[in-house]
């Protein structure tokens, strides 16, 4: 079968769908006065009506079977699968977050303890607490932030791809058979290019 014509998921049927819209739509809103023509010395009679008949039913056929594929790839499954996606991405950004912020505040209590050893007094042990005290808190909320800002893209690329997928997949091919079909394009004759030169 022709690559255009392919109808065995739903992206392709939905792609074929599009086409013989555009098709019927095209040799409705414009075509040459043609009735007969040759065929191995054969005349055959096939004018624009028939066209249009020939892809009215090719267009019906299609859009069945993609109204089948619709059904198969359930779009509240596609929304459940993707949902998924998202709650295991943000999963594992939170978890290299929180690895990130952990590796952080290690190292900044080694150091608070380097520094501590060396230290005897009082008063100067409580300022190098306080100084790790405050470097900790800069951790935190820098990861904090960091985990806030990397969801938010996230959710966002997400949403943006499921919208991508109902559009292209689901809502495109509706809109294409719908102007085919509903729309009433009255048939504008292309003008000979002999009728032309005499206009001219």
């Amino acid at each position: 079968m022709n690559p255009v014509f392919e109808h065995d998921d739903l992206k392709k049927s939905g792609r074929a769908v599009i086409i013989l819209s555009i098709m019927l739509m095209l040799v409705g809103s414009c075509t040459e006065n043609f009735t007969q023509f040759a065929v191995l010395d054969v005349e055959v009679q096939f004018g624009q009506a028939d066209l249009k008949r020939l892809l009215s039913l090719l267009l019906a056929f299609y859009s069945l079977i993609f109204a089948v594929r619709v059904f198969q790839a359930d779009p509240v499954q596609t929304y459940r699968v993707m949902q998924k996606k998202l709650s295991d991405e943000l999963n594992q950004r939170h978890s290299f977050n929180s690895d990130w912020q952990g590796a952080q505040i290690s190292r900044l209590n080694t150091t608070k303890q380097e520094q501590e050893r060396n230290v005897s007094d009082r008063d100067l042990r409580a300022k190098i607490a306080q100084e790790h005290n405050d470097k900790v808190n800069v951790v935190r909320a820098k990861a904090s932030k960091m985990d806030a800002r990397t969801q938010r893209l996230i959710r966002i690329r997400r949403q943006l791809d499921f919208g991508a997928t109902i559009t292209l997949h689901y809502a495109l091919p509706c809109i294409f058979i719908g102007l085919a079909l509903l729309v009433d394009v009255q048939p504008v004759v292309c003008p000979e290019p002999s009728e032309i030169r005499k206009a001219a």
